[in-house]
């Protein structure tokens, strides 16, 4: 079995990253550490951390502009990536009602 599955599902199955990768999918396909850190009420290296985890995952891609690295869903997506995006993306957003007033 291609391991990418495997490390896909690792990547989400952290609840600081699934709401991170959650977040991507609702309120704006892009981020940076600093945004998710205020939206989040975590720590720079818990969120450079994750989002670098589900980078290195396929989910997400990071782009450096000056001095900030954006991180924004991957666009390459094979079956599988879209399904668990869809699947990510069915998650009430009363779940995170926090999250979504903190970005809002």
């Amino acid at each position: 079995m291609n391991t990418y599955y495997t490390e896909a599902l690792k990547a989400i199955a952290d609840t600081n990253r699934l709401r991170l990768f959650w977040l991507l999918t609702h309120i704006d396909e892009r981020i940076c550490v600093a945004e998710a850190m205020d939206v989040l009420g975590e720590t720079h290296y818990n969120v450079s951390r994750n989002l670098k985890i589900l980078q290195k995952a396929g989910l997400v891609t990071a782009q450096k502009e000056g001095k900030w690295v954006f991180y924004t869903l991957s666009r390459d997506e094979p079956p599988f990536q879209a399904q668990l995006l869809a699947t990510v993306a069915s998650i009430p957003e009363s779940e995170l009602a926090a999250e979504v007033k903190k970005c809002r």
